[in-house]
């Protein structure tokens, strides 16, 4: 019994050695293949646009131009993926003096944790009003998603 109970610690410094190796910290400009990320728990640094029509990781800052928006999507919401976690208690707190339902755009730079989604063999096409696509997103638009667990960080930039 003893020795079970030594191995307790092990196993919990194992988990925790774990959990925390599953997390990739990195800018959003430095998401180049996005299928690499497809299934870890992300956490990215970035500028976030909010429209009336959504929320969007923005790579205008990135220096490579090939770099790829994303929608942002919540857990459990709308077509947003399925996710194995709910979206942090007092995310959409921190979130919400920034939200743009009624018009208007505003910016916020910060931290968020999430999963990152891609869309192989996308197509976008110019249909009515605007573009049309099979992504993620208002009008299946974005070839990208993120899911997004928490806010680490938010402030205006």
């Amino acid at each position: 019994m003893s020795i079970i109970i030594s191995l307790v610690p092990i196993f919990v410094l194992t988990l925790q050695l774990t959990s925390s190796q599953n997390t990739v910290s990195l800018s959003f400009c430095e998401i180049k293949d996005p299928e690499r990320f497809a299934s870890k728990i992300i956490s990215v640094t970035t500028e976030v646009g909010f429209t009336p029509h959504g929320t969007f990781l923005l790579t205008d800052t990135c220096k490579r131009k090939s770099a790829e928006d994303a929608v942002v999507m919540y857990p459990k919401l709308g077509t947003a993926p399925e996710v194995s976690f709910d979206l942090d208690e007092g995310a959409l707190q921190l979130l919400g003096p920034f939200f743009r339902p009624s018009g208007g755009v505003s910016r916020a730079c910060g931290t968020f944790e999430g999963q990152l989604f891609y869309r192989k063999n996308f197509r976008l096409r110019h249909f009515g009003g605007g573009p049309q696509g099979n992504g993620f997103g208002p009008r299946g638009a974005y070839r990208l998603a993120f899911v997004m667990k928490s806010v680490q960080e938010i402030r205006p930039c």
